[in-house]
């Protein structure tokens, strides 16, 4: 008779939970419902949490796997890297810009940073970029973009005053969703590192070692298209790993792989990154479509955990995807101005800009630009024909 004693009503089926039979229970409003309904229910667990129909919209899905490996009768001492990396993850949220300027305005003043973003296309959205970026009262030490739909040959229209920029070469036969590029802050030394930079039809990189004075950091950018081989990816990917140094190295990137699901993609991508030492500093959703679920598939990572200060998103979107930030303390500012890298890809000379302005006048007047499109590929051609170098000086 115990077992029939009446505790409440299931929250989706509304009939009697008896003592001992098995229930969930809401995290946020307390519902019960018996387990059997819990499908039925479009109940939902989130951050390891059981939430009801009605909470489940309203809680903020974070991705943390470290919190399995934390013992609570252990001191955070006993595991010092798990419990930064567990704690850099639940405190990673979004931000809009003048959130960002008065909550960590002054670390990224004092510190380094990292930013990234999915693009969808430097023609389109190059611009608003720099208009939000011109939001944010300093500067990033480095920007990572994707999808630039670029190569290095029209990356000089696409310049950002004080930073120095690098453009992977994009895949052959795409015109859209391809290409990576770095922009790096003109007060480091940086180059390319070839051996950790490639592309293929399953994973693009580029990857450049900045230094000021002794200190030596890494940054690297990754776009996965969802076109390609996934296993393919993997291997690729494990092998710029394995390049990359042991300490103070970034990955910024796209990888299209939703770290929100419980899926194998999620499993294989978690044990190639952490079998490497890489650690993930973005927990909150970076996609966000109409129509279709949140995702988690853009990501920072690091192999030197210790040094982060701060992670997140930024929540004024420039293209589906949201920028992804984090703070670290290798290469403090400074105002010393290092030897840097220029690679010349065009001749500005008195006689080239006046055969390029002459090009120009005619182009414009017997064919006007209908949009911004139009105008940027008449002025792209005739930049070649006017001030193309046949082969780029360095």
């Amino acid at each position: 008779m115990i077992n029939k004693i009446l505790r409440e009503n299931c929250n989706h089926c509304l009939k009697n939970v008896y003592m001992g039979q098995p229930l969930f229970e809401c995290s946020r409003c307390n519902c019960i419902a018996h387990s059997k309904c819990f499908s039925q229910s479009k109940a939902q667990i989130i951050n390891d949490n059981f939430y009801c129909f009605s909470c489940k919209d309203k809680i903020v899905h974070k991705y943390n796997p470290f919190k399995h490996f934390i013992d609570d009768t252990t001191s955070p001492e006993a595991h010092d890297e798990t419990y930064k990396i567990s704690s850099i993850l639940d405190k990673c949220q979004a931000y809009s810009a003048n959130e960002i300027n008065s909550s960590h305005g002054e670390n990224l003043k004092k510190f380094s940073s990292s930013y990234f973003l999915n693009i969808d296309g430097n023609k389109s959205n190059f611009d608003s970029l720099l208009t939000e970026l011109h939001r944010i009262n300093q500067n990033f030490t480095v920007i990572g973009l994707s999808e630039t739909n670029i190569g290095p040959d029209e990356s000089t229209v696409y310049s950002i005053p004080n930073y120095n920029s690098f453009y992977q070469n994009t895949v052959g036969n795409k015109s859209k969703g391809t290409g990576v590029a770095l922009y790096v802050q003109d007060r480091l030394s940086s180059i390319v590192n070839e051996l950790a930079s490639d592309v293929t039809e399953n994973l693009e990189s580029l990857f450049v070692t900045s230094r000021k004075n002794s200190e030596e950091v890494t940054f690297g950018v990754i776009y996965r298209p969802p076109s390609g081989n996934f296993a393919s990816f993997l291997t690729e990917l494990s092998r710029i790993l394995q390049i990359l140094p042991k300490r103070s190295a970034y990955i910024m990137g796209d990888f299209n792989v939703n770290l929100h699901a419980n899926s194998k993609e999620v499993n294989n991508l978690e044990e190639i990154m952490f079998s490497a030492g890489f650690s993930p500093l973005i927990s909150t959703h970076t996609h966000e479509k109409p129509g279709c679920n949140q995702t988690c598939i853009d990501n920072i990572y690091t192999n030197d955990i210790n040094k982060v200060v701060a992670s997140g998103t930024v929540s004024d979107r420039i293209s589906h995807h949201l920028p992804v930030f984090h703070i670290f303390e290798d290469l403090a500012v400074t105002n010393s101005e290092p030897q840097v890298k220029h690679t010349q890809y065009y001749d500005y000379s008195e006689s080239n800009v006046r055969l390029l302005v002459s090009s120009l006048n005619q182009d414009f007047s017997e064919h006007p630009p209908r949009n911004f499109n139009e105008f940027h590929d008449t002025f792209k051609t005739n930049l070649d024909k006017s001030c193309k170098l046949s082969k780029p000086k360095v």
